[in-house]
């Protein structure tokens, strides 16, 4: 996986995701989340539109991102799934548990 932070609308962060996320890339999330530590109340977009394919650890890592935020009084939007993504996310319910944008 690989990912750029950059500042989005509305003060905003954007982290745009492109690639695969799985157990294997979670060094590289490791280092996205080491920002979202440092970043008190702000809210971040997760952009996955360049995502190819996420398995149950990738969705765990986005889990684990949003309850770091939370922890941080941030808020975490996911944004612009697409194929496999948008569907691993569907079927795990995702839409319960973190804002998703389309």
């Amino acid at each position: 996986m690989e990912y750029r932070i950059y500042a989005g609308e509305g003060g905003k962060s954007v982290i745009e995701c492109s690639g695969r996320l799985t157990f294997t890339n979670s060094s590289a999330f490791m280092r996205i989340t080491e920002e979202l530590r440092a970043a008190d109340g702000k809210s971040w977009v997760l952009d996955l539109s360049r995502l190819e394919f996420i398995d149950s650890a990738g969705l765990g890592m986005l889990l684990m991102a949003r309850d770091i935020l939370g922890d941080h009084k941030g808020r975490l939007t996911l944004k612009a799934a697409q194929g496999q993504v948008a569907k691993a996310l569907s079927l795990a319910r995702f839409d319960e548990l973190i804002q998703i944008e389309a």
